[in-house]
């Protein structure tokens, strides 16, 4: 047992160490965006990251470093952390990717490599895609999102999804959108071209394709998951990068008694998780067209979801009146377990908590909701990002900037 400092406790969701305040003094929180990302490598050490900043823990929660700043390539490059996400490798490499766009604003993907100190790796950022800038006569708006995974070894895959809306002047004509990712070796060489993952067209402001997430087993397989036209859309690869699997759709809706199409539905977020044993466990927030029921459920799909599970209910409120006010909005999180069940996490905006729920591998609950801490930023835009350390403890980041150790099954 490696957490040394840690007492460890036998009840899911029990606090393995004190709340940790992540933002040291002198780092401006002023501007906070609210939203979080963590990170674990093979001895628990972990790194939290918020907007421009990252800071380095000890598996007990001990400060490894002050706060250290993002690299910022140009004017426009905010770096905002819903628009960039980060992994880490069992030594403790770690790699962070965003939306970087230049001073024309014309959006880019970028990725920084760091070694186990949180020293540079790759001297400079890499450029990973170049968007489209804007036209003349034909206007072009572009919206980028983007998500990296990285494997025990250091390898790690880059996604980004890409919607344009293509106008003339101000007449639009109809959105074009791509998902896309490409390989990386731990020193920034990229293992041949970008893959196109995806692409369609739509009319006019059709909502298209949309938040992309990369998620990786152990091995090195990897999923590529979007949202499509409110529609959730998974494909599979191999460690190599081959394909093992077309586009398929994800098992995200509500049982029969909620609505069943995307039309029906007001409002709808999921997240998803990979198992070593290439299940995809997934986790979806969806408010119903009268905005009175807004449910949280997981549901597992299996043999590259040619097999879908039945949805089972996390957490359900009632009377909802603000379509905004969905009970995770923006803080849905869930993990995998090694026993094959799953954490799912999730933020309630009228109680201003974060709540962390235990399954089983047959997806049944393994105890009661744990308390993971109170954001006061959940009114506005909820935070929180999940990752298991070795042990199967789960560590959580949220704003604040707060993070903390809490036991797994």
């Amino acid at each position: 047992m490696f957490l040394v400092g840690i007492a460890q406790a036998a009840d899911v969701g029990a606090p393995l160490i004190p709340e940790i305040t992540v933002a040291s003094a002198g780092v401006n929180t002023g501007s906070y965006s609210g939203r979080t990302a963590i990170a674990a490598d093979a001895a628990g050490n972990f790194v939290v990251f918020w907007d421009h900043f990252f800071r380095r823990f000890a598996a007990n929660g001990t400060s490894l470093s002050d706060a250290d700043t993002l690299p910022i390539l140009g004017s426009k490059d905010s770096i905002i952390l819903g628009d960039h996400t980060a992994a880490m490798d069992a030594a403790g490499d770690f790699v962070v990717a965003w939306v970087c766009p230049d001073d024309a604003n014309t959006p880019r993907v970028c990725a920084q490599v760091y070694k186990p100190g949180g020293t540079l790796a790759t001297i400079a950022p890499i450029i990973i895609y170049t968007g489209t800038a804007y036209g003349t006569n034909v206007r072009t708006s572009e919206f980028v999102s983007t998500s990296v995974a990285m494997s025990s070894n250091g390898d790690f895959v880059v996604g980004w999804s890409s919607q344009v809306l293509h106008a003339i002047g101000d007449l639009p004509l109809r959105t074009s959108n791509a998902i896309q990712t490409r390989r990386y070796h731990l020193n920034g060489n990229a293992y041949g071209n970008a893959q196109t993952v995806h692409t369609a067209n739509y009319p006019l402001f059709d909502q298209a394709a949309g938040s992309v997430h990369v998620l990786m087993a152990s091995d090195g397989a990897y999923v590529v998951t979007w949202s499509d036209r409110s529609v959730a859309r998974a494909r599979f690869y191999s460690a190599a990068g081959k394909a093992t699997s077309k586009t398929v759709p994800l098992p995200t809706w509500t049982p029969s008694s909620q609505a069943s199409n995307a039309s029906a539905i007001g409002h709808f977020t999921y997240v998803a998780s990979l198992a070593d044993d290439g299940d995809l466990l997934l986790a979806f927030d969806v408010l119903d067209s009268t905005n009175t029921t807004d449910t949280i459920y997981l549901r597992r799909c299996t043999m590259y979801c040619q097999n879908q599970g039945t949805a089972i209910s996390v957490a359900t409120r009632t009377a909802v009146t603000n379509p905004d006010a969905a009970i995770a909005l923006g803080g849905l999180s869930i993990q995998a377990t090694t026993a094959g069940g799953s954490i799912v996490s999730w933020g309630d905006q009228q109680t201003l908590t974060l709540y962390g729920k235990s399954f089983t591998a047959s997806d049944q609950p393994a105890a009661a909701a744990f308390t993971i801490g109170t954001d006061s930023n959940l009114t506005n835009s909820a935070s929180l990002s999940t990752v298991l350390n070795p042990d199967g403890n789960l560590l959580a980041a949220w704003g604040g900037v707060k993070a903390r150790l809490f036991q797994g099954p």
